[in-house]
């Protein structure tokens, strides 16, 4: 679910959401298109950033998780 733009996390926590960023400073947003990137050459790779950022909500401290699901058109 989504979490004011970012992605929700579901645990004890609270006052936290998780912020997906590829590597050229592109947000990913919950529902959202990214656009188009480039695969690192050699590797094949797409490398993403995950920050986990304040959602505006008190903070409690406590374990958390979250699950990410994602579609990639490759052509």
């Amino acid at each position: 679910p989504a979490d004011r733009g970012l992605f929700a996390v579901n645990g004890d926590s609270r006052g936290i959401a998780l912020r997906i960023t590829d590597s050229r400073g592109n947000v990913a947003r919950p529902g959202d298109r990214m656009p188009p990137g480039n695969i690192v050459p050699g590797s094949m790779g797409l490398n993403y950033f995950l920050d986990v950022m304040g959602n505006h909500e008190v903070l409690r401290a406590g374990a958390y998780q979250s699950t990410v699901r994602f579609k990639l058109n490759y052509y």
